[in-house]
C-alpha cells in the first residue's frame, strides 16, 4: 500500500537561499595621537554620535605651554632674520663702494640664509605644537554609534597604543554571505540562457529576514562579489547592502537571505519525500497504467482489465520551493509519483493506494499552495480502475448448473477505502501499456465496460 501525489505545475520564480552575518559598514577604533592624562569624556556609552563631535579630552595645559615656547622660538628666529637682512643691505652698499671685501659679503649672505632656515624651522615647530594641542580633543570621524569607553578619567594615555572606544556605522548595514560553487554555476547558466540579467548590468535584489521573522521583510541589493571561488571551501564571498534606516539591525546578527532569480515561469514540482537518491543519481517512482495479464498463462485478459504499477524514472532536480522540489527534467505535470511506501515499491511492480489518504494529502498540498496557485482545489485523483465487463449472455446454450462465474459484476463498486488495484503474478508478460489519463489526457471512459467491450470486438 502506497500514497501517491501528482506532479504539479506552478508559475514560480527560482530563488537561492543563504545564511549570512550582518556587519557594520565602517568601524573605527579611537586612539589618542598624543600622550597625556585623560581629562574629559564627553559622551554617554552607547549613544549615537555625529562626525566632529568631541568625545575625549586629554589634559591641554602642557601642550599650550609647548605652543607658547615654540611661538617664542619663532619670534627669536624672525628677529635674527631681520638682523641678517639689515646686515646684507649694508654690506652690499659697502661692496658697491669697494669699502669691503667680497668674502665679507658672502658671509653676510650666508647668515641671512641661515636665519631664514631658522624661521622656517621655528614656524614648523609652532604648527606641530598647534596640531598636538588640537589632538588633545579626540573627535568622532563619522556618524555612528559609539560603544563604552575603555579608559577611565585620570589615566595616562600613550599615543597610538590604547583603544579608547569603538564607533560603528551600520546605517546602511552590510550582510556578508557565501555562495557555493554549484549555485555560482547555476547563476552563470541562467545569465548565459538569458533568464537572468548580468550582475554588472543590474544589481541583484536580495531579501533578508531574522530568525524570528516568518518572512523576508528587508530588501537590499548586491554591492560586492569576489572574483574567484575559494578552492579550499568551494564558495565565493558576496556582500549585500540593506538600508536599515531605523537602526533596528545591528552588527553580528545571523540572518537568512533569499535571492529571486529571473521572472516567474511554469515549473514542475513534486514532494521532497518522493525523491530517491543513490549512486545513480536522483529518481522517482512514477505510477502508470497497464493491461492486466492472466496469472497462469501470462496472456492479456479479455475483456481488458487495467492496473497501476510503479516505474522508476531518473530526474534532474532544481531548487526547493516550500516543501516541494522543482524538477528540471524527467517528469511532466500531471504524472503521479509515490510519496509513501517507496521502500516497498519495485520497478514494474503493481501498486495499491487508498483514496482517502491520497485525497487528504492532496487537500493539504492545495491549501499550502493556495497563495501561489490562486486556488484551493486539490489535484484530481487518478481514475479508479473499472471492474471488468461482464461477458455477453449466450443465446444458444445456458451455463451448466452450479458453474462458477468467471466475471465480476461491473455494477458492483469497490468498497470505500479498499485498494484500487490487485496484484498480478510475478514475471507475467505485459504486452500492452496504457498511459494514465493525467499524462495523456485520455477520456474518462478509458477502461470502462463500454470501452472494454469495444476493444474486445476489434480483436475478434
Amino acid at each position: 500500500m502506497v500514497d501517491i501525489l501528482d506532479a504539479v505545475s506552478i508559475p514560480i520564480r527560482d530563488e537561492l537561499n543563504f545564511t549570512g552575518t550582518t556587519r557594520a559598514r565602517a568601524t573605527v577604533d579611537l586612539r589618542a595621537k598624543v600622550t597625556g592624562y585623560l581629562e574629559e569624556i564627553r559622551f554617554q556609552d552607547g549613544q549615537q554620535v555625529s562626525k566632529g563631535d568631541v568625545l575625549f579630552v586629554i589634559e591641554r595645559d602642557p601642550f599650550e605651554r609647548e605652543l607658547e615656547a615654540r611661538q617664542a622660538e619663532l619670534k627669536r628666529a624672525q628677529a635674527g632674520l631681520n638682523l641678517a637682512e639689515a646686515n646684507q643691505r649694508r654690506t652690499e652698499k659697502l661692496r658697491a663702494e669697494n669699502a669691503t671685501t667680497q668674502q665679507q659679503l658672502d658671509v653676510v649672505i650666508a647668515e641671512k640664509a641661515t636665519s631664514e632656515a631658522n624661521v622656517a624651522a621655528a614656524l614648523a615647530a609652532v604648527r606641530q605644537a598647534e596640531l598636538n594641542l588640537d589632538y588633545t580633543q579626540i573627535v568622532a570621524p563619522m556618524d555612528g554609534r559609539i560603544g563604552r569607553h575603555l579608559v577611565d578619567l585620570g589615566n595616562l594615555i600613550q599615543a597610538g597604543t590604547v583603544s579608547l572606544a569603538v564607533i560603528e556605522a551600520y546605517t546602511p548595514i552590510d550582510v556578508y554571505y557565501y555562495v557555493s560553487e554549484s549555485d555560482v554555476l547555476r547563476l552563470m547558466t541562467m545569465v548565459r540562457d538569458g533568464l537572468l540579467p548580468s550582475a554588472d548590468e543590474v544589481a541583484p535584489k536580495l531579501y533578508m529576514g531574522l530568525f524570528t521573522d516568518n518572512d523576508y521583510p528587508y530588501e537590499g541589493t548586491l554591492n560586492f562579489r569576489e572574483t574567484g571561488v575559494d578552492p579550499g571551501t568551494g564558495t565565493i564571498l558576496r556582500r549585500a547592502e540593506f538600508a536599515n534606516k531605523d537602526g533596528s539591525l545591528i552588527p553580528g546578527l545571523f540572518v537568512r537571505l533569499k535571492a529571486p532569480l529571473g521572472e516567474k515561469r511554469p515549473r514542475v514540482l513534486i514532494e521532497d519525500v518522493a525523491i530517491m537518491t543513490d549512486q545513480g543519481g536522483d529518481s522517482v517512482f512514477v505510477v502508470q497504467r497497464r493491461r492486466k495479464a492472466d496469472r497462469k498463462t501470462g496472456n492479456l485478459i479479455e475483456p481488458p482489465e487495467f492496473e497501476y504499477f510503479a516505474s522508476r524514472r531518473p530526474v534532474k532536480l532544481g531548487l526547493g520551493f516550500k516543501n516541494l522540489r522543482i524538477v528540471d527534467s524527467g517528469l511532466e505535470a500531471g504524472e503521479w509519483v509515490i510519496t509513501a511506501g517507496i521502500q516497498k515499491a519495485r520497478d514494474g511492480s503493481p501498486v495499491n493506494f487508498v483514496r482517502e489518504s491520497v485525497q487528504s494529502a492532496a487537500d493539504a498540498r492545495a491549501k499550502s499552495l493556495e497563495e501561489d496557485t490562486g486556488k484551493a482545489t486539490p489535484a484530481p485523483l487518478p481514475e479508479p480502475i473499472p471492474a471488468p465487463a461482464a461477458a455477453p449472455a449466450e443465446k444458444t446454450s445456458a451455463a451448466p448448473a452450479g458453474a462458477a462465474s468467471t466475471t465480476s459484476d461491473p455494477a458492483t463498486p469497490a468498497a470505500k477505502g479498499e485498494a484500487e488495484t490487485a496484484p498480478v503474478s510475478d514475471g507475467a508478460p505485459q504486452a500492452e501499456e496504457v498511459p494514465s489519463p493525467a499524462r495523456q489526457g485520455a477520456s474518462p471512459d478509458a477502461g470502462s465496460p463500454a470501452a472494454a467491450k469495444s476493444g474486445s470486438t476489434q480483436q475478434n
